[in-house]
């Protein structure tokens, strides 16, 4: 709960840029939504011969769509990222700040490598809470719930397949991911962790290993170290 503060009070110091974003979001994917109608709509159309206007008209508002969805999509990527950059920022001054008065006695307690991995490592992967957790789930509601009422206006039957695909894809699909998922990234962090400690320690003791021969086979180690956190990235 102290993490989800933590972030949570950074994404309301950012919350102009992310506002943006997720207005840029909605605009971009009721844009979506609605060159995929239109496309189809143009296409329907071209079978009965409608009038040279008609089919001018749409064909206009198809590429007007689809200008409107690429200028929103870069709008959305602009701020959003950039909110996930200054998350980041205030982040990494926060738990430096708390860990400048824990030195030297936490150094005791943790490796320098596992530090290092946790400084580089732990926060820079909280840049997915916000890209891919926290904003995303609301645009897709908000333009679900746009399409779904849109499309209620002409049948319920549609609007109620549209409900039951969203909730398949929005719970079921992901919950499945996310079981499978859980333990291969706790997998992950403890590889990286033990490689940067494997790095850190040949860097701290190269001279003493080159001295007593020992720095081929902590080569090996480094190596098994680097193919076994590369074997757990490609099955996350």
């Amino acid at each position: 709960m102290n993490e989800l503060a933590i972030l949570s009070k950074a994404m309301i110091q950012e919350r102009k840029d992310i506002i943006l974003s997720i207005l840029g979001g909605f605009i971009a994917g009721i844009a979506g939504v609605a060159l995929f109608s239109a496309s189809g709509y143009l296409i329907s159309q071209t079978v009965f011969a409608p009038p040279l206007y008609t089919l001018i008209v749409l064909t206009s508002l198809v590429k007007l769509l689809g200008l409107l969805r690429a200028a929103s999509r870069y709008g959305e990527r602009l701020y959003s990222h950039r909110a996930t950059f200054s998350m980041l920022s205030r982040l990494r001054t926060s738990f430096f700040a708390r860990l400048i008065p824990l030195t030297p006695g936490i150094l005791n307690k943790k490796r320098s490598g596992d530090l290092l991995a946790r400084i580089v490592g732990d926060v820079e992967s909280l840049q997915h809470y916000f890209l891919r957790v926290a904003y995303p789930p609301i645009i897709v509601v908000m333009v679900f719930l746009a399409t779904v009422l849109f499309t209620s206006a002409f049948s319920f039957w549609i609007a109620g397949l549209f409900v039951l695909g969203m909730l398949i894809t929005a719970l079921v699909v992901p919950g499945l991911v996310l079981l499978g998922q859980r333990k291969i990234h706790g997998h992950v962090r403890e590889q990286r962790a033990l490689l940067s400690t494997e790095v850190t320690e040949v860097l701290y003791g190269f001279r003493d290993l080159k001295v007593y021969g020992q720095l081929a086979q902590r080569e090996q180690q480094l190596q098994q170290a680097s193919a076994a956190l590369t074997v757990q990235q490609q099955r996350a």
